[in-house]
């Protein structure tokens, strides 16, 4: 026995030794040192967050300031009351085990019968699962099978038929040229004259035209350029977008004026081809809307860069020069500068800011955060097509911005063929009514639409006369020559004249098209205009005065409400708490409030506040359709308005003055149901207030009657030169009331007596 132990006790050792041999004592002491250790550390954090856990919730159910205050009262009531404490406390101390170990039993039981009640519910939950699925497998399998037999009947049928019909056509070998080949409408010339703005929607477009009886449909001039081979999609959407695509649009609109009952407005004698030009005798009376769209690869690299940081990214440029704005681009914005977007990345805002502070000259208030900018609320959760952030800029002269996109996008622009394009249209910006940008995602291009009422359109001149001429030899240029048309629907705008793609069309090919608009002119004969200023003297508290005719202003249809939409730079505000008064809404002819957002700090000063000011939707009232003495007076609208404490040496003020926009003012109006706005070649959004209405909300503009669109007000400053006493006169003020205060707390009885004095002497 004892031998055997012996060898047993060496067998165990010899084991051991081999199981640490080539490992250093040292090393084995480390590893289970370092494994202790990690094992208390994960111990010591796990207990150390279950601790602060359970602190937490002590201190959500009893916050440390009412366990001061309880253990405060507490200390209070033994120290009036020891014999008292003593008995309660002993009470406490011997009775509190019993009891604690009696709701840890009650507490242990309920929670191992809720237990044990779920297990046996789950359990017969999964049974009565398993014996219902096996029922509605009885019912499903022979449903399926049968189903299965049906469709491989169907199929096979319809197979059959194919090749029967083939046979019968004497198209035995399936070629392609047996087929009779699927017509094209007048809409996709349309499509791309429009920047692609109808792509989606062009198989209900092609019903609505064949309904509508088109001129020249389906002929080879309305054919679209899809057929012809090389660069043939007049637009760049979606994954399918061609690399070095580029279209350049033009549009020329006859004024509405032009477009007489019974024909169209547009006389195709008036019209001449030539290989790369188009010249249209009345082109001096009519405004010009150019549509310009480019890839995104075909862009410099840096604006390519800034571009990939958004989702979307909508510009938009607006002349502080009132324009005649003509069906069917009607809507309106105040002047200055507009960027509505939805950032892809987190510093997509540091970038915008680097950009704007390049093309304003640093003259911009805005720094590298998501603070600069406003979120507009979304009133309507319908409309999903509103932008999340907002920006604004007071500009009066686009021009300057625009010369400054040239300077960055258009050195180069010799090389890259197909900037040219966007860059001839820049350098003519100055006298253009608005200019859009607009990128997104979806469509990777991006689209630039400027815009010249017929007062200020500049157009080519071509031997002498006025038209429209390609900017290079491979440019794809989209001619529309259009006139306003009666519509059959009051919802809808109709536009006819003729279509030409230069360079490959040898005469233009006549449309007809009718589509819902989402904003509209007012009415025919409603001569409506609205004029607004500052009551004088301005003040600190400036009142803006928006005048109607009374005799004039009526709605279009009774459903419609009068708004006004205004952006207010950041050194004017409008505190929501003052229109919040039914009376006062009422004595200022406003009728609400609709949406106030950006900054509402009722004491910042300018240079504290970071964000570049608020926009602002009202209801105002409008007049009763009464005709009265009164009513020949105009409707006046007031909005009072609060200016900022500002610093009249930024270089952004012009000493004390700053440049204030007109609201613009539109009647909305609930819409039909049914009507397809996206449907408009046209249609314009993310114009800031679209996204405050629902997507079936017409918008009917009252055009300004004033030249210029943009106010100068005057703010109450101090000069900065003469501000050398203003630090002593404070001192010797404070050092006065100081030795004031002192002398009556010092002296009281003295005062008091001389005070006593002074009233006998008066009595």
């Amino acid at each position: 026995m004892a031998d055997q132990l012996k060898n047993a006790s060496s067998g165990v050792q010899d084991q051991a030794k081999s199981a640490t041999k080539g490992t250093p004592i040292s090393g084995v002491q480390e590893k289970i040192q370092s494994g202790t250790n990690g094992l208390l550390s994960s111990i010591n954090s796990m207990a150390s967050t279950v601790a602060a856990k359970g602190q937490a919730l002590v201190d959500r159910i009893f916050p440390p300031e009412k366990r001061a205050a309880f253990l405060a009262q507490l200390q209070s009531f033994m120290l009036a009351n020891p014999k008292l404490s003593a008995f309660l406390g002993m009470n406490l101390l011997l009775t509190g085990v019993p009891l604690g170990l009696f709701i840890l039993f009650s507490i242990s039981v309920f929670i191992f019968a809720l237990v044990v009640a779920l297990i046996v519910a789950f359990l017969g939950a999964v049974l009565f699962t398993l014996f219902c699925v096996g029922v509605a497998l009885l019912i499903v399998l022979p449903t399926i099978m049968f189903t299965t037999f049906a469709a491989t009947f169907l199929f096979l049928w319809g197979l059959g038929g194919y090749y029967i019909l083939r046979w019968a056509n004497g198209d035995s070998r399936g070629s392609e040229n047996g087929q009779a080949s699927e017509g094209n409408a007048i809409g996709d010339k349309l499509n791309s004259l429009t920047g692609g703005r109808l792509t989606g929607f062009m198989e209900d477009a092609r019903g609505q035209n064949a309904k509508k009886g088109i001129e020249g449909y389906n002929d080879r001039f309305t054919r679209p350029a899809g057929d012809k081979g090389d660069n043939s999609t007049a637009t760049t959407t979606g994954s399918n977008a061609k690399s070095g695509s580029n279209q350049h649009v033009g549009a020329i609109t006859t004024k509405a004026s032009d477009a007489t009952s019974g024909g169209t407005g547009v006389d195709p004698a008036d019209i001449e081809l030539a290989d790369d030009a188009l010249i249209y005798a009345k082109a001096r009376d009519a405004a010009e809307e150019r549509r310009i769209t480019i890839g995104l690869s075909d862009l410099p690299q840096e604006l390519q860069l800034l571009l990939n940081e958004f989702h979307e990214l909508h510009v938009r440029l607006v002349s502080s020069k009132n324009y005649n704005a003509f069906s069917p681009a009607v809507s309106r914005l105040p002047s200055g500068l507009h960027i509505f977007f939805t950032p892809r990345t987190s510093g997509a805002e540091s970038k915008l800011c680097s950009c704007l502070k390049l093309l304003l000259q640093g003259d911009v208030k805005c720094d590298a955060s998501l603070d600069s900018f406003t979120k507009p609320p979304i009133l309507s959760e319908r409309f999903a097509s509103a932008s999340t952030y907002q920006f604004y800029h007071a500009s009066s002269d686009i021009s300057q911005i625009s010369a400054e996109l040239a300077r960055t996008l258009c050195l180069d622009a010799e090389s890259v063929q197909t900037m040219q394009p966007l860059c001839e249209g820049l350098h003519r910006t100055k006298s253009a009514a608005y200019v859009d940008y607009d990128f997104d995602t979806i469509s990777h291009a991006l689209n630039v639409v400027v815009m010249w009422d017929p007062s200020t359109t500049r157009l080519a001149s071509i031997d002498g006369q006025t038209g429209l001429r390609k900017v290079t030899a491979e440019d794809r240029l989209e001619v529309g020559i259009l006139a306003v048309e009666k519509a059959d629907e009051p919802e809808e705008i109709s536009l006819g004249g003729y279509l030409t793609v230069l360079g490959e069309d040898d005469h233009p090919s006549a449309t007809l098209f009718s589509f819902p608009a989402r904003h509209h002119p007012l009415p025919s004969g409603d001569d409506t205009t609205f004029s607004a200023k500052f009551q004088q003297p301005t003040g600190l508290h400036p009142k803006l005065e928006i005048s109607f005719s009374a005799r004039d202003l009526s709605p279009p249809k009774d459903s419609c409400v009068l708004h006004a939409y205004w952006t207010l730079p950041s050194y004017l505000f409008i505190d929501r708490y003052q229109l919040s008064d039914s009376l006062f809404l009422e004595s200022q002819n406003l009728v609400s409030l609709r949406s106030l957002d950006g900054e509402q700090d009722l004491e910042a000063p300018d240079w504290v506040v970071r964000r570049w000011g608020s926009s602002v939707l009202l209801e105002l009232a409008a007049p009763k359709a009464v005709h009265t003495p009164s009513s020949e007076n105009d409707w006046v609208v007031t909005i009072p308005t609060h200016l900022r404490y500002i610093n009249s040496t930024f270089p952004r003020f012009d000493g004390s003055r700053v440049r204030v926009p007109w609201p613009v003012v539109f009647w909305a109006c609930e819409a039909e149901e049914g009507l397809k706005m996206a449907t408009n070649p046209f249609d314009r959004v993310n114009v800031g207030y679209d996204g405050l209405f629902g997507p079936k909300t017409m918008f009917y503009h009252v055009p300004p009657a004033a030249k210029e669109l943009m106010e100068r007000l005057t703010v109450p400053t101090l000069n900065a030169d003469q501000t050398g006493w203003v630090p002593f006169g404070t001192a010797v003020a404070v050092l006065l009331g100081f030795g004031w205060v002192m002398l009556q707390l010092l002296w009281p009885k003295a005062s008091a007596q001389v005070t006593a004095a002074a009233r006998k002497k008066t009595e």
